[in-house]
C-alpha cells in the first residue's frame, strides 16, 4: 500500500468533486536572457530538434547545425561580445526553422507544434500563450 493512498483520488470540496489534483508544469530550460532567446537557448532547441528528427536530417544540414551549436556553446563559455552572440543566435534560429520545414511534420517539427526559438509561447518568446491551455474538469454534486 502507498504512503499516500488518497493522492490520486478525487477530492470533495463542499458540493464540488475535483477529479485531477496532480499537475505538472511545462518543461522549460529557461536559457533566455531578459525574455529574449539566448545563444544557449537556441543551441539547446536545435540540438533537441536534431535528436527528434534522427536520420531524417540530411548529413550536411546536421553537420552545419552541430557546428553552430558547438560555436555557440564556446562563445557563451568564453563570454564572447554581444554582436557575436547575436549573430550566432540568428544563424541557429534559421537552422532551427529550416530543420522544421524539412521534417516530415512540416514547420512545427515532428510533433506538429510550433514551440521553439522565436515561435509561439516557447522559451524566450516573452509571452504567455493561452491557446494550448486545458482547464481541469470537475463535476458538481
Amino acid at each position: 500500500m502507498s504512503r499516500y493512498p488518497n493522492l490520486l483520488s478525487p477530492l470533495q470540496i463542499g458540493p464540488t468533486t475535483v477529479r485531477n489534483r496532480i499537475m505538472q508544469t511545462a518543461h522549460v530550460k529557461l536559457f533566455t536572457l531578459d525574455g529574449v532567446d539566448s545563444a544557449r537557448n537556441v543551441a539547446y532547441q536545435v540540438e533537441r530538434r536534431l535528436g527528434d528528427l534522427g536520420g531524417a536530417v540530411a548529413e550536411h544540414e546536421r553537420a552545419r547545425a552541430e557546428m553552430l551549436v558547438a560555436e555557440a556553446r564556446q562563445a557563451v563559455k568564453e563570454e564572447a561580445p554581444i554582436d557575436r552572440l547575436r549573430s550566432l543566435t540568428g544563424e541557429l534560429q534559421q537552422i532551427y526553422h529550416a530543420l522544421g520545414a524539412a521534417s516530415p511534420g512540416g514547420a512545427g517539427g515532428p510533433s506538429g507544434g510550433g514551440q521553439g526559438p522565436g515561435n509561439g509561447p516557447g522559451p524566450g518568446s516573452g509571452q504567455g500563450g493561452g491557446d494550448d491551455v486545458i482547464d481541469a474538469e470537475f463535476t458538481t454534486g
